[in-house]
Parts: C-alpha cells; structure tokens; sequence
C-alpha cells in the first residue's frame, strides 16, 4: 500500500496510463500460426486501500472501472481472458486474493460486471495473488500473459519475485507484464524484477510521453519468443542439458541442472540469435552438440527437433605387450577444445584407466593423445576420423619403455643431485628435477625405449661439477642401473691464497655486476680455466664461472669485473678474487 500523497497525476495522464493495457493485448503476445492465433490473457487488479487516492477529485479506483470499460470491449473475441484482484473485501487482510472470473472464451461481460463492483480496501498480497494464477495456468497448453496493475508494492512478507522466478523455471507457460502507477525508483524494483523474471516488461508512468513510447515498443516487440526443444537419443525422446548463449559474447541465458530439461519444454527468450549447446541429460565427458544462428523472433515459436547420435572409440594400450593402465584426452579437431579427459572425468578415472576404454562421441574428426601417468614415456598422439554415427573406431596403442636406476655417489653415499635426462643429441629435457633442489637418489625412471644423455649436478656440495653421460642404450623392458660417481673438482687442484688468506675459490657463490667487461666461454667445464683468465688480465679484480645448463644456456660462461661485487649465494656459479701470490 502507498500513501495517498505520493499520488500526482491529472486524470488524463492517469487515463492515458491505462490505455498501455489495451494496446499490449490488442496484439496477440503470441501470433504465429505454431502459437495459435487465441491468446490467454490474465488480469491481476489492485483494489487495495490506496487505490482510494484522489487524482484531480477523483478516485483512482472510479478511474480504474471507467478505463476497464473501454479496454474490455475492445479485445479480440479470439482471446480467453480472465480478471483476479486483490485487497477488495477485507482490510487488514493478506489472504484477500479472489479469481473473479477464470480464464476462458465470451468473459468481456462477466468481467466488466465484477469490476464495476469493486470496493478499494485491503492490502497488497501480490506473492499470493502471482502464485494463485500460477495454479490456474498450470494445466493451459498455451503461452498465457498475465497483466498486473499495481500501485504499490508487497506489503504482506513475501517475495513475489522470487515466487515468479520459481513459477518460471517449472512447467508453467507464461509471460508477465507489470505496470506500476507513478511509483520511486526504490519502489518500482519490486515490480521490475517480477517482469523480468517472467519474460515480460515492466511499465512506469512519470508522465504520458514516456508511457507512451514504452507501450509502442511493447506492442512493437510483442514481449518475446520461444524455442521448443525435442532432444532424441537412440531413437527415444530424453531429457536434455541445455546452454544458450546470445551468439557473439559470452552472455549465458539458459543452463539447466544435470537433470536437465523434459522433450518438447519451452524456452521463452528475448528476440535476438543464439548458440546451442545440447546433449542427453546425465551424460558426461563428450562434446555437445552445438548449434549456431538459433534465431528467436517476437511472438513466434521456433520447432528443434535434435537426434543425438554418437560414434565409439576404443582405446585398447599395452606397455611391453602387457595391458597398461593410462591417461586418455581427446580433443576436437577443429575447436581445439578437449572434449574428453580421463584425469578430469572423474575420482575414479583421474589417475588413469584400464583398457580397453570406450569413450563416445559426435560424429567428427578428433585428436587422440594416451600417456601412461607417472612416467617419462613419450605420449601416442593421433588424428582419429569418425565419420558417422553408430561407428566404433578400435585404437591399439602399443608402448615400448625400459627403466633408469639412477644412483649419484659422494665418497661411497649416495646423494642428492639435480637430474636432467634427455633424447640422445636433444636439448629438451624429457625428464627434470627442480632447479637448485633435486631429488634424492638412488631414483627410478621409466621411459621409452631409445638413447639418452644423463646430466647429474649435486646438491648442497661444494667443489663438484655437472657430470655429464651421454648415448645410454635402453632397451626394451630392461633396467639399466647408472651409478654415476661425482668427485671434487678441486681435489687435484692447487689452491692459490689471497694475502688475508681467504680461499680464493667461492662454492656456489655469484658476483653479479662489478663491470663485467669481458666474456669468455671455458673449453671445459671447470671453474679454473675462469680463475686463471681472471689472473692473467691486469683489468681483473674478480671472476663468476656460470655452471652449464643452469642460468646460462648449455655451455660454460666466464665473466671477468673490473671491481670487486658483492658476493651472493646461488648454486649456478663459483666466483673469486684476483689472488695475490707469495
């Protein structure tokens, strides 16, 4: 209920108001042959005390009667009409919902009768009134519109919103228009959101131009469209997931649950063109089908008639002739998208699966891609071509892998290390620890069978060097045990002593700037050769040796400094001073 004095209109703008109802249904919501040309059209009438708010001497609710005889007669005979009001017999009363005349053919003077008795009293009950046409629409087959007229908001506690909103996402047919008599901003976002949430538009009169304009758009658009979705699977019609985009952005408007929707449900959308995407509720894991251009136009209903047929592929893998648990992903050629991924599927199938393993899917052509998790075997990759529905494509994937027992040893122990393997001659790594960190050893490895080069760098010692082995033969389900051991590079080296006695070799150590003004590249990976360049040029102060397949690239690199930098900690480098010699 509003207070009287917000209330400032003349009669004939109130009068002009009015009018937008007769022009909304003088055009059928919905006109297309598909829809039929009858048209349900319910009123929801305010008779709530306010309505005895005075416009120019005037009562709105004499108003209301003298509009309502005019606008009755002139709906088409063709049209079923109904008239539901609210607050007209009690006051103080939320439960003062009445049906006044149900929805049906020849109601014009039924329905100008129980408006000329109307007596503005009660409350403003519209979740009641919203949720009490929602039952009477329940078992028409036709799209109904349903006009409310109010001149205030909810004023019983609930939410008639929400109340749409859940009507909506049911079985009910409708579209909801709401027109608002000269209500706040504030106020009018109760009503706006109610004919959004039904399909609809909502009408606010600040003046009759604008009220005006509003309603020639309404009657222009006829409110919206709809698309009636007929989903098959094997021949019988299913439930149907379903997403609509408007086609160009990412601006979703339909997603239904995984229970997804039931044959022949009807879509009511803005007009406008739309991307499908549809498959049988409850299956997951394949790519659905996808439909573009859909296009929505006002007042008319588009038809979509879908057979989901899928194709099969099976994966059958063995390692070494024997079955192989694996990891299969399987993308669509022409969108790149993954369609299918076992480590994502499910808990069950994310650390990989035995085959053989079906995976359906869309007629097209796919890119199949199979690893056996938790090793370094290359992947099996291949375009797969299934080119009609109901075909089941048979994929052996036969994998050849041998192990690498890798042991570092320091003075007998075994050690931690930095690991790097790759293809025999190749600069990718086909296997890699954590720079600067490693892993334990002794550590097995499985890879396929082929040539390797092993490249081991200790960690947390000093004075050792990157070992490098190149050309390891593995060979088919074998294990080749590497004990590789690692020796001080120092060990055999003269120490050289700056005149405070420092050691001038610094482990691990950088010393970055200091005017770098020459570069060199060792002819060997030994910190030394950096050393005694350092010694031989006047210029020099200090030096920083970059270990091989660290910061660097794969070779050594030597910097010679004009000045002495600080010295900081970092494993990729051994550093020093010019050393003064007694």
């Amino acid at each position: 209920m509003i207070s009287y004095h917000k209330k400032n209109w003349s009669i004939n703008s109130f009068r002009r108001f009015l009018w937008i109802i007769l022009c909304m249904i003088s055009f059928p919501i919905f006109s297309a042959d598909n829809l039929k040309k009858k048209s349900d059209i319910f009123f929801i009438l305010d008779a709530s005390g306010s309505m005895w708010g005075q416009i120019e001497g005037k009562a709105k609710i004499t108003i209301a009667k003298e509009v309502m005889q005019n606008l009755i007669p002139e709906i088409s005979d063709e049209n079923q009409i109904g008239l539901m009001a609210y607050g007209h017999r009690r006051k103080s009363d939320c439960s003062d919902v009445e049906t006044l005349v149900k929805l049906g053919e020849n109601n014009k003077k039924s329905i100008l009768n129980s408006v000329m008795k109307l007596t503005a009293k009660g409350k403003t009950p519209l979740t009641r009134s919203v949720n009490q046409a929602f039952e009477q629409l329940k078992q028409q087959q036709k799209i109904a519109t349903i006009i409310l007229i109010s001149d205030g908001i909810e004023s019983c506690g609930g939410d008639p919103c929400a109340a749409v909103k859940a009507a909506k996402s049911g079985s009910i047919r409708f579209i909801l228009h709401t027109v608002g008599f000269g209500l706040s901003s504030e106020e009018s976002k109760q009503l706006q959101c109610m004919a959004k949430a039904g399909g609809g538009e909502f009408f606010q009169a600040n003046n009759a131009v604008e009220l005006l304009n509003s309603t020639r758009k309404a009657v222009k658009s006829n409110g919206t469209g709809a698309l009636k979705l007929m989903l098959q699977s094997g021949g019988k019609p299913v439930n149907a997931w379903v997403r609509m985009r408007v086609s160009g952005t990412d601006e979703t408007v339909v997603f239904t649950n995984d229970d997804g929707v039931e044959p022949g449900h009807l879509f009511l959308l803005p007009p406008g063109t739309y991307q499908l995407e549809t498959l049988p509720a409850g299956l997951h894991g394949i790519d659905p089908m996808l439909l573009n251009n859909i296009k929505i136009e006002s007042g008319k209903m588009l038809v979509k008639k879908l057979d989901f047929k899928q194709a099969t592929l099976q994966v059958t893998a063995l390692n070494n002739g024997e079955p192989a648990v694996v990891q299969i992903r399987v993308k669509n050629e022409a969108t790149g998208k993954t369609v299918f991924d076992t480590s994502t599927y499910s808990t069950f199938t994310m650390r990989g699966v035995k085959t053989p393993y079906d995976v359906s899917l869309l007629p097209g052509k796919y890119l199949l891609m199979v690893t056996i998790p938790e090793t370094s075997i290359e992947p099996f990759n291949k375009l797969i071509d299934l080119s009609s529905a109901g075909e089941q494509v048979n994929e052996l994937v036969s994998f050849s892998s041998a192990s690498m027992k890798i042991v570092a040893q320091i003075n007998g122990k075994s050690a931690k290390a930095e690991i790097n393997v790759r293809k025999a001659g190749e600069k990718h790594n086909v296997f890699e620890t954590m720079p600067y960190v490693g892993a334990q050893t002794p550590l097995n490895l499985t890879f396929s069978s082929g040539l390797y080069d092993l490249y081991i760098t200790p960690v947390g010692e000093q004075g050792f060097k990157q070992k490098v082995i190149n050309n390891i033969v593995l060979k088919e389900n074998s294990v080749k045990d590497m004990k590789v051991i690692l020796q001080n590079i120092l060990n055999n080296k003269k120490t050289k002593t700056r005149d405070n006695n420092e050691n001038s070799i610094e482990l691990n150590m950088d010393r970055p700037g200091g005017g770098d003004f020459r570069h060199i590249v060792p002819s060997s990976d030994d910190p030394v050769l950096c050393q005694q360049a350092c010694q031989k040029d006047e210029h020099c102060k200090a030096w920083t040796y970059v270990k091989p397949n660290t910061i660097q690239g794969d070779k050594p690199n030597c910097w010679l400094k004009s000045s002495i930098p600080d010295a900081v900690a970092n494993s990729c480098c051994v550093s020093g001073l010019k050393t003064i010699e007694h």
